[in-house]
């Protein structure tokens, strides 16, 4: 994508949209605040249609530690994907 819009409107989407397997039971367990490494899901419906995989792998948690860490930090694409909204994407001012 060469276009500067595109390419924010892309990754905004991402953001939101992978939020949505950041939800407990899906692709976290809040009591113990790691991942899990996927859940099974109906392909058609897009619904988890089983119990989740019970086990994590060091690559989704570097991955989910670090979209913590710029949450925290203000990155409106990571507060999107960790708070599993777009509300975020509407207040650039938040940490600027």
């Amino acid at each position: 994508m060469t276009s500067q819009k595109a390419r924010d409107q892309f990754l905004d989407a991402v953001s939101y949209w992978e939020g949505n397997f950041h939800a407990n039971g899906i692709g976290l367990n809040t009591v113990s605040g790691l991942t899990y490494d996927g859940s099974p899901l109906d392909y058609t419906s897009g619904e988890s249609i089983d119990q989740p995989h019970l086990f994590s792998a060091s690559s989704k948690e570097s991955i989910h530690i670090g979209l913590l860490a710029l949450a925290l930090n203000g990155d409106q694409r990571a507060l999107t994907f960790v708070l599993n909204t777009d509300q975020c994407m509407h207040f650039s001012s938040f940490h600027s």
